[in-house]
């Protein structure tokens, strides 16, 4: 069996999840199965649940170091493909999103998940804050098969990047206290939240406009030609050090991306070569994107699945038909800026997909050693394969039954 603490049985962990990984990209393309769902597949069939191929220490350094660093990268890259410019008209949706309605998401989960578990309300609210955001490694490639509406599509794209750092500021605060054993003051949490997300965002302002001017025609001449570099080095430091000062990294890296993909808005130019040569950070990106999945299939106890798999389902039902409307309800139809149609509204209550966050911060939390650790994993991969089987493969079908293919660009700018 091998092993991810050990070093030459990890790199050979990375060299078959990555060939597996390649095949099932391939496999999964002509069906438009989303293929996260089978790179959890794999890890199950690799780990202790199926053939025995690998062993993955859920709080072991190597295991922690792939997915915190695979998450870093995830959200810089999402941060690099917002496009500032034609986001403003549906900058109030998106923040509402992100910021209230992860909180709407993380209560009802947590309501429910007391009503069915009996455990405490804060265990209950971790849960919440681990599987209320949307994946935007998930989204963008459901998107890149069937687009829909460009307005439409960047607005839901841009929530899943922002409410993946959202949900792991208010993911740290709710850790603590679980940690601590401590009741959650409002007071208290506000405030951490505050300096998390505050932290964050000052760091990757910091990195990402150092990275865009270290790359950018107005830069020095000798880092142009290494954009892609510069930009991993901006993702993996600004995430370091904003969890270093006590902010949120997840948050920092976003940031980072954000600024650093969109310097003409900072009044740097890059040129399309630079543009071009900034793709390669996707390489290392897919690589650990194959990674956490794998591993958190491999993590998979099938005592403890079997066990709340009656749960975790209600719990996964209940975050994709009721959370999601309530959120969507709330956040959404006050924006009359943007003026969403009730065919939009519609299909936003029905995308929102859970992946590569969630498997971090549930990875997380099985390592800081949280009770009932178990049932966290095994309602967290429910979630994620329920919302990935269920939404991910039905987006295409649902948009055309709403008329939102994306026919043509013309007459759908959000400028």
């Amino acid at each position: 069996m091998l092993n991810l603490a050990n070093w030459q049985d990890a790199m050979l962990i990375i060299a078959l999840v990555a060939l597996l990984g390649a095949v099932i990209s391939r496999l999964t393309e002509r069906p438009r199965i989303p293929d996260v769902a089978a790179f959890v597949v794999l890890g199950i069939a690799l780990g202790p649940a199926g053939f025995h191929v690998l062993h993955v220490a859920g709080g072991s350094g190597a295991s922690q170091f792939a997915v915190y660093t695979g998450a870093a990268l995830l959200l810089f890259e999402g941060g690099c493909q917002m496009n500032l410019r034609l986001l403003r008209r549906a900058a109030l949706t998106i923040s509402l999103l992100a910021t209230l309605g992860v909180l709407i998401t993380a209560l009802v989960v947590a309501l429910i998940a007391m009503w069915l578990f009996h455990f405490s309300f804060l265990w209950c609210l971790l849960l919440g804050s681990i599987i209320a955001s949307t994946d935007p490694a998930t989204l963008i490639p459901v998107f890149a098969r069937t687009p829909i509406r460009q307005r439409l599509q960047q607005a839901l794209e841009a929530e899943s990047a922002v409410n993946d750092a959202t949900a792991s500021v208010l993911f740290a605060v709710v850790l603590t206290s679980v940690k601590a054993q401590q009741s959650l003051h409002l007071a208290s949490a506000f405030a951490m939240f505050g300096r998390e997300a505050g932290i964050g965002l000052a760091m990757g302002t910091v990195f990402g406009l150092l990275g865009a001017w270290l790359t950018s025609e107005n830069g020095p001449a000798w880092l142009r030609l290494h954009t892609s570099v510069v930009a991993i080095a901006i993702a993996l430091g600004s995430y370091a050090l904003a969890v270093d000062l006590g902010g949120s990294g997840l948050m920092s890296a976003f940031a980072s991306g954000a600024i650093f993909g969109s310097p003409g808005v900072f009044g740097m130019a890059r040129s399309q070569v630079q543009f071009a040569e900034l793709a390669h950070v996707a390489l290392p990106t897919a690589l650990l994107r194959m990674l956490i999945f794998t591993l958190l299939g491999a993590q998979v106890q099938f005592s403890a699945l079997g066990r709340d798999l009656g749960v975790g389902l209600a719990i996964a039902a209940a975050l994709m038909f009721i959370a999601r409307p309530l959120t969507v309800l709330a956040c959404v139809p006050g924006d009359r800026f943007a003026k969403w149609s009730a065919r939009e509204i519609i299909l936003m209550m029905w995308v929102r997909e859970t992946g590569v966050i969630p498997a971090a911060l549930v990875t997380s939390a099985a390592a800081a050693g949280v009770p009932h650790a178990r049932d966290l994993m095994a309602v967290t991969f429910l979630a994620i394969l329920s919302t990935i089987l269920l939404q991910a493969t039905s987006t295409g079908w649902v948009a055309k039954l709403l008329e939102l293919e994306r026919q043509s660009d013309a007459g759908d700018e959000l400028l």
